[in-house]
C-alpha cells in the first residue's frame, strides 16, 4: 500500500508563496487583458497591421503624431498615389517606440525606399514612463533587445529602465496603469477624471489646461535622447535605402528672441553630428525662423493648418535638396 505524501511543515510557505504568485500573475492577466488592454495597448500594434497590409507602399512614415502630416507632403513632393506612401505613425511613440517599430517591421520582411520620420525638443526632456517600456516591449522581438541596452545606458537612471523592460514582459498591467485606472474610474464612479466629481455636489470650476510639451533643450540632459535617436536611426537605415530624419519647430522655441534661435540651432547641430558617419541618412531642418512662428501651432509641438501648409512647402523644399546632393555623391 502506498503512503500518501505529506509536504513537511518547511514547504508550506515556498507552496503559500507559489499559490500567491500564480495568482497574482493569473490576476494580472485578467486584468491586463480587459478590452484587449484598452486603447493604448491597442494602438501599438495598428501601425504595423497598416504597414503589413500596404503591400504596394514604397515610402514609409515612423514617429509620433508630430509626423502625421509627412505621408501628404511625401505624396505630393514624389507625385504618388496613396498606396505608394504608409503612414505608420503612432501617437505618442518617441526615439526608442520607432526604433523598435522599425525594427519589427524589418524582421517581418518589409523594405522601402524611403523611412521618414521627425523629432522634437520636447522629446528630450521626458522622464521615465512605463507606457514607453511597453510599447518597446510590444514591438522589439525579444532577440533584438540588446538594441536597447546603449539607450538605456545613457539614461541617468538605466536601472529603473531595465526594470521597466522586465516588469513589462512579466505583467500586462504595469505598462497600462494609466489607462486601466481611467477605465475603472469611469466604470465604477462615472467619470474617468481625476477631479473627484463623483462625490462632489456641485463641479469644481473649470482651471486652464496645463500646456503640454514642454522642454528647456539647452539645460536638459540629452544624452539619453540622443541616443535613442541614434537607435532609431539605425533600425531605419535597415528597413530603408534612405533615411529622412526630421527635426521640428515647437512653439516655446518659435519667433526671433537669440534664446530661441540659439536653442534651434543647436537642435539641428546635434542631430547632423549624431547621422553624419550613417550612409544614406538626410536631416531636414525645418527649423526656419519663417515657420518657427507661434501662429503656426495648436499647442506647444502640434503644428496648425495653417502650420502645416506653410511646413509642407518648406518640407518639399529641404526633400528637392537632400536628394539633389544625394544624386550627386
Amino acid at each position: 500500500m502506498t503512503r500518501p505524501v505529506v509536504l513537511g511543515k518547511s514547504w508550506r510557505p515556498a507552496l503559500a508563496v507559489v499559490v500567491a504568485v500564480a495568482a497574482v500573475f493569473l490576476v494580472d492577466r485578467w486584468v491586463g487583458s480587459i478590452d484587449q488592454g484598452g486603447p493604448y495597448r491597442q494602438a501599438i500594434r495598428e501601425p504595423v497591421s497598416r504597414a503589413q497590409r500596404a503591400h504596394g507602399a514604397e515610402h514609409i512614415v515612423l514617429g509620433c503624431s508630430t509626423s502625421e502630416w509627412f505621408p501628404s507632403a511625401i505624396r505630393g513632393y514624389r507625385k504618388l498615389s496613396s498606396e505608394k506612401v504608409v503612414d505608420a505613425h503612432m501617437s505618442d511613440c518617441h526615439q526608442s517606440c520607432t526604433m523598435a517599430e522599425a525594427t519589427a517591421l524589418r524582421r517581418l520582411g518589409l523594405h522601402y525606399q524611403t523611412a521618414t520620420f521627425g523629432v522634437n525638443m520636447f522629446e528630450y526632456c521626458e522622464k521615465y514612463r512605463a507606457r514607453r517600456s511597453m510599447q518597446e516591449v510590444a514591438l522589439l522581438p525579444f532577440d533584438e533587445s540588446l538594441r536597447l541596452l546603449p539607450i538605456y545606458a545613457a539614461s541617468d537612471d538605466p536601472l529603473r529602465l531595465a526594470g521597466g523592460w522586465l516588469l513589462n514582459h512579466l505583467s500586462l498591467v504595469y505598462g497600462n496603469t494609466m489607462w486601466l485606472q481611467r477605465h475603472h474610474r469611469k466604470a465604477w464612479f462615472g467619470n474617468e477624471s481625476l477631479s473627484s466629481t463623483w462625490f462632489r455636489k456641485s463641479k469644481p470650476k473649470k482651471q486652464a489646461r496645463r500646456e503640454a510639451f514642454e522642454c528647456d533643450y539647452l539645460e536638459a540632459d540629452r544624452r539619453f535622447g540622443l541616443a535613442a535617436t541614434r537607435a532609431a536611426v539605425e533600425a531605419a537605415t535597415e528597413l530603408a535605402d534612405q533615411v529622412y530624419l526630421v527635426v521640428l519647430p515647437e512653439k516655446p522655441y518659435s519667433g526671433d528672441a537669440p534664446a530661441a534661435a540659439r536653442a534651434r540651432e543647436k537642435f539641428f547641430a546635434e542631430h547632423a553630428d549624431l547621422t553624419k558617419d550613417l550612409d544614406g541618412v538626410h536631416v531636414i531642418d525645418l527649423l526656419d525662423s519663417s515657420l518657427a512662428q507661434a501662429r503656426h501651432f495648436r499647442d506647444n509641438a502640434h503644428l496648425n493648418r495653417q502650420g502645416i501648409k506653410a511646413a509642407s512647402k518648406l518640407f518639399r523644399q529641404k526633400l528637392s535638396t537632400a536628394d539633389s546632393s544625394a544624386a550627386q555623391r
